[in-house]
C-alpha cells in the first residue's frame, strides 16, 4: 500500500458497502425459499445502505485534511484490505449454496471490522465510525451463529451444503 491517504481508505470502505448492498440484495432474491436466510440478507443489505451513508459523511468530514499513517498502520491495513473480496462479490455463481454464501459473508464482515478499526486507528475516535464498527461486529456474530445453528447435523445430500 504505497502513499495511501485516509480519503483512499474511506473510498474503499464506501465501495465495500456498495458491493455489500448489491451482494446481499441479489442473494435475498435468489434464496427467497429460505425465509429466515432471506430476511437475514435483507437486513444486511439495509445496514450496508446506512453504512455507505455514514462513510460518505465521514469522507466529507475529513475533507482534504492530511492524516499521518504510520508504517505499522499501513502494514495492518494492507493485511486486512477488503478490496480482495470485491471480485467475488461482483459475480455470484448460479449454483452457489446458502452455506457457501454465509461463509463468504462472514469472512467479508469479519475483515470489514478489522479494516474499519484500522481506519479508526488513523482518524482517532469518531462516533460515526464507532457506530459502523459496532454494527459490523453484530453482523459477524449473527452470521457466525446462523452458520453454526443452521448447518449443524446436515448431510452431504442437503441443498445447504
Amino acid at each position: 500500500m504505497t502513499e495511501v491517504t485516509i480519503q483512499d481508505l474511506i473510498k474503499t470502505a464506501i465501495r465495500a458497502e456498495e458491493l455489500g448492498i448489491n451482494f446481499y440484495s441479489e442473494l435475498s432474491k435468489r434464496f427467497y425459499k429460505f425465509e429466515e436466510l432471506k430476511q437475514t440478507l435483507e437486513l444486511l443489505a439495509k445496514d450496508e445502505v446506512e453504512h455507505k451513508r455514514q462513510f460518505t459523511e465521514l469522507l466529507s468530514d475529513v475533507g482534504e485534511d492530511k492524516y499521518e499513517i504510520s508504517e505499522e498502520d499501513r502494514d495492518f491495513l494492507k493485511g486486512v484490505d477488503i478490496s480482495k473480496f470485491f471480485e467475488g462479490m461482483e459475480t455470484i455463481g448460479a449454483n452457489v449454496k446458502p452455506i457457501s454464501i454465509l461463509t463468504k459473508a462472514y469472512a467479508f464482515e469479519k475483515e470489514s471490522v478489522l479494516y474499519y478499526i484500522g481506519i479508526r486507528d488513523v482518524v482517532g475516535k469518531n462516533p460515526k465510525l464507532d457506530q459502523i464498527i459496532k454494527i459490523e461486529k453484530s453482523h459477524v456474530t449473527k452470521l457466525m451463529k446462523y452458520i453454526l445453528d443452521e448447518s449443524k447435523f446436515r448431510g452431504l445430500s442437503d441443498e445447504w451444503i
